[in-house]
């Protein structure tokens, strides 16, 4: 389920985004990804659309991905494989994280809550293959499944925050979530300091929305 194929290719005559009237379709060899409400019957008092992702430090190496608005300092994310890896839908989805920059890549894990939910976590290291930008015929968007922010607790903080969850049926949400859409944003590409461990040598170009 987690590792469904998909392309992360964007056709010359994407659809509309949803919520983006200001932005248009393109490539890029990075993206910020920003949240969008699906369902705004079911949003939290204090509106999360246009937030960011992020991570929020959890351990050594280990982050879980959190929402939070703003986008000058959050998180910009990249392809990371071979050409032939990316069509396939067998490339990761990472950033640089520290210094001298590391890999960190996004991942799914499990919950005790069964097989159709699963917590976004963004850890050192590749990340789960399969993760791709979508190209939807609505919009362009992180697959596969289906993404919801939820309201928990994290053990590590012991204090409640707004963290990205991945579903395959959200028709099974509790209450303290509200299913989004997490939507590519196009931003650019730092380049690597020499003691970088990061590599951007399998960089791919990835389809994100420019704004206007």
């Amino acid at each position: 389920m987690i590792f469904t194929t998909l392309l992360t290719l964007i056709s010359a005559a994407a659809a509309s985004p949803v919520g983006m009237s200001d932005a248009r379709a393109t490539t890029a060899k990075a993206f910020r990804l920003v949240v969008r409400v699906t369902d705004k019957s079911h949003e939290f008092s204090s509106s999360i659309e246009g937030n960011y992702l992020d991570n929020i430090h959890v351990g050594a190496d280990q982050s879980i991905i959190g929402v939070r608005p703003g986008d000058q300092d959050t998180r910009v994310f990249y392809i990371n494989g071979t050409k032939a890896e990316a069509k396939i839908g067998d490339s990761t989805i990472v950033s640089d994280t520290g210094h001298p920059a590391v890999p960190w890549g996004l991942l799914l894990t499990k919950t005790d809550l069964g097989d159709d939910d699963a917590s976004v976590e963004q850890n050192a290291g590749a990340g789960t293959k399969g993760l791709a930008i979508a190209n939807t015929p609505t919009q362009l968007r992180l697959g596969p499944g289906q993404y919801a922010v939820c309201n928990e607790v994290i053990p590590y903080y012991r204090a409640n925050y707004l963290v990205l969850k991945h579903f395959d049926d959200s028709t099974k949400l509790s209450a303290d979530c509200a299913a989004v859409s997490v939507i590519p944003e196009c931003a650019e590409l730092a380049p690597l300091a020499k003691d970088a461990i990061s590599t951007h040598k399998f960089v791919q170009e990835a389809a994100c929305y420019a704004r206007a």
